[in-house]
């Protein structure tokens, strides 16, 4: 049996994580939107504006929301080895589409059962589909993908934690 004191010593512990995974969520929330005047023209001109800007757009959120964080965080540690386990674990949920599975929860736009173009910008999810025997990434592949994305970030950040560079520094 588990005491509650164990189980909040956990969450603490992890608490960055977490941190984390909820900036997934929020970032999950401002795609939306950013998206949602976009969905509203339907244009040809109104998707090349959107896919000349979204790049730098993104690029900009993901700095904000995972460097930025860990940047600060280690300023204030100095503890080496949890930043770059937040940062790699941060880019790990990133690349494998947590942000993108929270994006379709919060959209009216369904994930459809073939999604190519993640395939188009070589994203790491079309591999993974291809492996599976896809032409197009289908909705379980992102949703697989993504919960694997989750588990495979915390253990990089528990993985890096135990290192312990702070003592080296």
């Amino acid at each position: 049996m588990t005491k509650k004191s164990d189980v909040i010593n956990w969450a603490i512990a992890n608490k960055l994580f977490f941190v984390l995974f909820l900036l997934m969520i929020f970032f999950a929330f401002i795609d939306y939107f950013q998206i949602r005047a976009f969905f509203k023209l339907d244009t040809t001109l109104g998707w090349e504006l959107y896919h000349q800007y979204q790049q730098p757009t993104l690029i900009m959120l993901w700095i904000a929301l995972i460097v930025l964080p860990v940047f600060v965080y280690w300023l204030f540690s100095r503890d080496l080895s949890e930043s770059i386990g937040l940062l790699g674990a941060g880019l790990i949920m990133l690349f494998a589409g947590v942000e993108d599975v929270f994006f379709f929860l919060f959209s009216p736009a369904q994930m459809s059962n073939n999604m190519c173009w993640f395939n188009d910008v070589n994203a790491p999810i079309s591999f993974f589909s291809e492996l599976l025997g896809h032409e197009c990434v289908h909705a379980l592949d992102l949703s697989i993908f993504a919960v694997s994305g989750v588990i495979i970030g915390y253990l990089f950040y528990i993985g890096m934690k135990k290192l312990e560079f702070k003592k080296w520094f």
